[in-house]
């Protein structure tokens, strides 16, 4: 792993400005999703906590599946720089997804309508299925 004392001063600034430029951007992302998300449920509320769950559990999982890859790569700032690239494509793209999955919203608005027993149904089975994947993991595991 390349230790940031071993980056040259100008590279260590332009890292630090695309980081803080990579935020910035984020920022902008969860208010335009919020935005479009809002078309969607017609609802703000929903919109805003979709997309803030979104993006936290995003980073967690990010952080996590990514933070193993990053200690051990070779070149961590050639990484860093094609996941920024896989993110500026997933916005690009995201309106065209949303208007393709248009169909799963009128389908499950035709279905259940304001009456989201459906959904309650599926709320129900994912918080079970947090127990059941629980009850696997040691206490002694990390």
């Amino acid at each position: 792993m390349i230790q940031p004392s071993s980056l040259r001063p100008q590279w260590r600034v332009a890292l630090w400005g695309a980081f803080f430029l990579s935020g910035a951007a984020g920022l902008v992302y969860e208010v335009i999703w919020t935005r479009m998300f809002g078309m969607v449920f017609g609802n703000t509320n929903f919109a805003v906590a979709t997309v803030l769950a979104t993006f936290m559990g995003g980073m967690a999982l990010g952080a996590w599946l990514f933070g193993r890859l990053a200690d051990r790569s070779k070149k961590p700032v050639f990484l860093y720089g094609l996941l920024e690239l896989g993110v500026g494509a997933y916005a690009f793209l995201l309106p065209v997804l949303l208007r393709a999955a248009e169909g799963i919203y009128r389908f499950a608005f035709a279905t259940w309508g304001y009456d989201f027993t459906g959904f309650s149904i599926l709320r129900l089975l994912v918080g079970s299925s947090d127990k059941y994947v629980l009850g696997f993991v040691d206490e002694k595991d990390p």
